[in-house]
């Protein structure tokens, strides 16, 4: 294994002995999913080639045990299993004249849904009535008795596009174009009236003109992610329609250069813990005066009660969000360079100032418990404040820091924008009475994600027969849940776009024959954020993939879930990887399942599954750091010994890294590079490096000052630094 270098004069942490190696299960025969720009593109290896040609994918998840609600429209349900079986028909012969006019008929059809659907609306990939199937279903998620999957409309009518000859798609270009033509002059530079035309006639060029219009949009309102998302999927329009004329190539070359030229240019990279080769303890910040007030009591175990979050704020700063237990919310800034607490602000208490009272924090029993998760860019920090109680919703906070350059003065903290009990109340001019009220008896999810200049966030709404104001969902973890997806503007706190995935419950222990559970609720997961997309996995039995521009659902699918009295995974954001052949997928771990699930990152517009990789079962007490390639590295138990492993998705290769010492366990979430991983014990903070076998490479203690009884928590790094962030303290690390 190579192991030879490790420090035999360290009294405690990981045990020389090297661990017996067993091969890891064999997974069934994978098909490599092919991926271009819109993952629909010819395979790319001789196993995809297999699955293109319907080579089913074995899965050995057993039995879902879940009864998700995952929402979809029965209108469009419907409409097109009507048009499918047109679309069969129309398939078994060749294209020609004597049935161009019942292609016209099917894609009269398919306008109709898209017309009279709502935006972001859903339903199964293969609609019950439809008849024979357009395309084989290769993994089991689309098979209607099972019941589990559902695809956003525009994803399923682009793959049924897709699926057609391409006269029949040049058809769709010419035919769709006219009325589009007609409905794009009419729209004028209003967004919503061009987003409608973007949508509703895919694959035009008044489509791909639309998006280039709202691109133009987006970057006067200094929103350039935005419009650079916008220049993508007018590209993807471009490509789909194959017009002759390059017309619409030139602009939209044109528009990238002139948005390239804005765009200030990107710093330079600074040196980064991927590349370390040992730690360095540099400081130790204590959340709490020990000496004063009894400190948080976190508990050990990863995904469990309430944990402390930390984002980095520029180059030298980070940001701490926590409680001291059930207590109120704080928010304290530190200079890594200095060694400094730069200043500290009780969120719980700004808010109540500001009139706003929010409901406390409880410990819940399962995971992954309540993350105080926050999420920084460009001077302004988002997070979630308070649970819902009986008579308080709990908010969403966007504040202003300006850092003062002297490292000793106070940062300069404002409320941007407050979002409480549903409903913006605050913005950048003052608060918004008026503001309607978007979600009712709802709970803000604390894993906030940051894309560009979107804020996406999960909320929960309390299925309940009382009065929302009578309603605690801190303590109701057996209630029904319904999960949307939002997003709100990060400068001006409106909202852009809301969704509604599905309705379920959490994983509930038993607490016998005649007592009702009345623990308190859990979170969803933190969100994954990537290529324009969002995971969420709601704990509740479903995960769902987005658009993060737009909200267009990509798909959402029932998972596995775990039995009540056992916990598997910690609850960590899924992680994004480029499988082989530069397929983008994730790398998800729900904390409601006790499987491991290699996701597709797209939509499914090859009818090839949302399966990269066949569903891996994970052991009891199983953490996931993150993913590289097509291999997830975990740590957990192996035998009586926990160690840090590598699951490969594809050929099923396991490595086991050394086991920890014999009363040694991981204390939170840990992160992984391409070639480096960090986690953090209660003995210390460990790197790995991953391109040699697993080898330990350095391994830094934990200081333990007096009165310190919990020791580790998760691990933060970027650039050349790398944090342990527990209940009652901070540790800080060079990575060199």
């Amino acid at each position: 294994m190579g192991h030879a270098g490790l420090d035999t004069a360290r009294p405690t942490g990981l045990k020389l002995r090297q661990p017996t190696r067993p091969r890891g299960p064999a997974l069934a025969s994978v098909g490599l999913l092919g991926c271009a720009l819109l993952g629909f593109a010819a395979p790319g290896s001789a196993r995809a080639a297999l699955r293109a040609q319907g080579e089913a994918l074995q899965l050995d998840e057993g039995p879902l045990d879940n009864a998700a609600f995952l929402a979809g429209s029965e209108f469009a349900s419907v409409a097109l299993a009507r048009a499918d079986k047109l679309q069969v028909e129309l398939s078994a012969a060749a294209f020609g004249q004597t049935n161009e006019r019942r292609w016209s008929e099917l894609f009269d059809q398919w306008h109709v849904v898209l017309r009279d659907s709502e935006e972001g609306a859903a339903l199964a990939p293969l609609p019950e009535g439809a008849g024979a199937k357009l395309w084989p279903d290769v993994d089991g998620t689309a098979d209607p008795a099972a019941d589990r999957r559902r695809d956003g409309i525009e994803a399923a009518l682009l793959r049924r596009l897709l699926s057609a000859p391409p006269q029949a798609r040049a058809l769709w270009t010419r035919s769709q174009d006219l009325l589009a033509a007609e409905q794009l002059s009419l729209s004028g530079r209003d967004p919503q009236a061009l987003a409608r035309v973007e949508r509703r006639f895919f694959a035009t060029a008044s489509a791909v003109r639309a998006a280039l219009a709202l691109a133009e949009l987006e970057f006067e309102r200094a929103r350039p992610r935005a419009a650079r998302d916008w220049l993508q999927r007018a590209e993807q329009h471009l490509q789909l329609a194959a017009l002759p004329s390059d017309e619409l190539a030139t602009a939209l070359a044109r528009r990238r250069a002139a948005f390239a030229e804005e765009a200030s240019a990107a710093p330079a990279a600074a040196a980064s813990w991927s590349n370390a080769t040992r730690l360095e303890p540099a400081h130790l910040f204590l959340l709490e005066d020990l000496r004063r007030r009894q400190p948080a009591r976190g508990r050990l175990e990863p995904g469990m009660s309430i944990r402390p979050g930390l984002s980095f704020f520029g180059e030298r700063h980070v940001l701490v969000h926590f409680s001291a237990g059930d207590g109120p919310q704080s928010l304290a800034l530190y200079d890594l360079e200095a060694g400094l607490q730069v200043g500290r602000t009780d969120v719980t208490a700004l808010l109540r100032d500001a009139g706003m009272s929010v409901g406390g924090l409880l410990d819940s029993p399962e995971i992954p418990g309540w993350p105080l998760q926050i999420s920084a860019h460009a001077g302004a920090a988002v997070f979630v404040v308070g649970r819902r109680g009986t008579t308080r919703g709990n908010a969403l906070v966007c504040l202003d820091i300006a850092v003062d350059p002297d490292p000793k003065a106070p940062p300069r903290v404002a409320l941007r924008w407050v979002w409480h009990d549903g409903r913006r109340v605050l913005g950048p001019d003052g608060p918004t009475a008026a503001a309607p009220s978007e979600w009712s008896t709802s709970e803000f999810q604390p894993g906030v994600a940051l894309d560009g200049e979107n804020v996406v966030f999960a909320v929960r709404e309390y299925e309940t027969a009382e009065e929302g104001g009578d309603f605690q969902a801190r303590a109701a973890a057996a209630a029904a849940v319904r999960t949307s997806l939002a997003a709100i503007d990060l400068s001006s706190g409106q909202l852009v776009w809301k969704r509604w995935i599905g309705r379920g419950v959490e994983v509930q222990r038993s607490t016998g024959r005649f007592f009702g559970a009345r623990a308190p609720a859990a979170s969803a997961s933190p969100l994954g954020v990537d290529a324009a997309n969002v995971l969420l996995h709601s704990n509740t039995g479903f995960s769902a993939l987005l658009s993060t521009l737009d909200g267009r659902l990509h798909w959402s699918l029932r998972t596995r879930r775990r039995a009540a009295d056992e916990r598997v995974w910690s609850g960590a954001a899924p992680t994004p990887v480029r499988f082989p052949s530069d397929v983008a997928a994730w790398a998800s771990a729900p904390a409601d399942s006790d499987h491991l699930y290699w996701l597709r990152n797209a939509p499914d517009l090859d009818g090839r599954g949302l399966f990269c990789a066949a569903p891996h079962r994970a052991p009891a007490g199983t953490t996931l750091l993150g993913a590289h390639g097509s291999e997830a590295f975990v740590l957990g138990p192996h035998g009586p010994e926990h160690a840090l492993s590598s699951w490969e998705a594809i050929r099923g290769r396991t490595r086991i890294a050394p086991y920890l010492g014999p009363e040694e366990q991981l204390t939170g979430d840990g992160l992984c590079s391409a070639e480096r991983a960090l986690f953090a014990t209660q003995f210390g903070l460990y790197l790995i490096d991953l391109e040699r076998e697993l080898y330990l490479i350095s391994q830094a203690p934990l200081e333990s000052p007096r009165g310190l009884s919990t020791l580790g928590g998760s691990v933060h790094a970027r650039a050349g630094w790398a944090c342990v962030i527990g209940p009652s303290a901070l540790w800080v690390f060079r990575a060199l």
